[in-house]
């Protein structure tokens, strides 16, 4: 009686520890924690994350068009830039000759002196030894003495160039006056340099007997006119100048 009570204690204690075991799910096998053993051996699947890098980077067909898009408007945008760095250095150097012309009519009324302008052809500044450069490319004025001469009482005024690369033209179709050399003066890094001259009489007036127009233009243009310049134009009998530009 007792063996076979003890028996049955044994075959239920068998069967309640086969209920404990960890039983296959889907037909695999349970590993640690309840994992399929084959989880456990299986790496991740990459082809995911290959996919996110090819879809995020560039190929060399992509690049190339890039750069050639970057060097057509760079090809675009540098002559833009140049052409407006020329126009404003023609600005002002046009506003030095309008400047220093009224500066000069109005000396002349204030202390009642022929003041002379006179306009200078030399190299540009930054190759003063480069002759083959040679243009008008300074101006100053004088203030005469008593007898409108160049006497001890007489005032020389500063020595204005132009900004670099910039002259008035001899061209006689963009400037009405022929600039003949009237005279030479020694100018301090320039040497003998040619110049033409004109007056302003204590009336306002000058001593010039027709209209006389000076073209301002880059020392690059080409064409008559050219594409950026500016035409300054001086009445004889008032002295009073007028500005033209495009």
């Amino acid at each position: 009686m007792r063996d076979s009570h003890a028996k049955a204690r044994r075959r239920e204690e068998g069967n309640r520890a086969w209920r404990c075991l960890p039983r296959p799910c889907g037909g695999r096998e349970q590993g640690v924690d309840g994992l399929a053993a084959s989880d456990l051996t299986t790496p991740p699947p990459l082809r995911a994350f290959a996919s996110s890098r090819e879809s995020s980077a560039f190929s060399l067909i992509e690049l190339l068009v890039v750069m050639a898009i970057m060097a057509l408007m760079i090809s675009l945008l540098v002559p833009a830039f140049n052409s407006i760095g020329e126009s404003n250095r023609i600005t002002s150097a046009t506003q030095i000759v309008v400047a220093e012309l009224n500066k000069s009519r109005q000396e002349a009324i204030a202390r009642n002196r022929a003041v002379e302008v006179r306009l200078y052809t030399i190299a540009p500044k930054d190759e003063p030894g480069n002759t083959s450069l040679r243009a008008v490319r300074a101006l100053r004025s004088i203030v005469l003495d008593e007898s409108a001469n160049y006497g001890s009482n007489a005032r020389f005024g500063r020595l204005f160039h132009l900004p670099g690369g910039i002259q008035i033209s001899t061209n006689t179709t963009l400037s009405s006056t022929t600039l003949s050399t009237n005279s030479t003066e020694p100018l301090p890094g320039f040497g003998s340099s040619t110049y033409v001259a004109f007056r302003f009489r204590p009336n306002g007036g000058t001593d010039l007997s027709t209209n006389v127009t000076w073209t301002l233009v880059s020392d690059r243009g080409r064409g008559a006119p050219p594409p950026n310049f500016a035409t300054i134009q001086l009445d004889p009998r008032t002295g009073r100048v007028r500005l033209f530009r495009p």
